[in-house]
């Protein structure tokens, strides 16, 4: 197996599937890590912040961020927890619920047009790996893995 052409492969799909959804956002003034973010969001309405940055696997500093950019789009707001004042949940505006469909269409049109020409079984076999790699990926211990590697 070649293991450099699927890591190239990994490197184009997420590139183009980056510039894809950057530019079909364009109207929106959304940006990828926004779009995904507030796709996330849109299946997660009410999330706490903390949490997010958990599911997406980044550091909160870059949630909060990507959640202050949206507020001053006016794409999302947040709400202070009344029993803990540090805590706040994210919500989206009607603005962004009324792009929900859009959002949605985007995304399925792109993997319609990458898997055009495979077979049904292929595409679920290919949707399914690619799901457990990026399970094993999102809760891989670098540290730990780096310290099996030796020179």
């Amino acid at each position: 197996m070649d293991y450099m052409k699927a890591a190239q492969a990994f490197g184009f799909l997420e590139r183009q599937s980056q510039n894809y959804i950057t530019m079909a956002c364009t109207e929106m003034g959304v940006s990828y890590s926004e779009y995904v973010f507030l796709s996330e969001l849109l299946d997660h309405e009410g999330i706490r912040q903390d949490d997010m940055a958990a599911i997406l696997c980044v550091d909160k500093a870059q949630v909060t961020r990507t959640i202050k950019s949206l507020e001053n789009k006016g794409l999302v707001y947040r709400i202070r927890s009344e029993a803990d004042k540090r805590v706040r949940f994210v919500y989206a505006t009607d603005r962004t619920k009324q792009e929900e469909a859009f959002m949605n269409r985007l995304l399925d049109e792109w993997i319609q047009y990458l898997t055009s020409g495979m077979e049904e079984k292929v595409i679920e076999d290919v949707l399914h790996g690619l799901g457990q790699l990026g399970e094993k990926a999102k809760n891989a211990n670098l540290g730990k893995l780096l310290a099996k590697l030796k020179r």
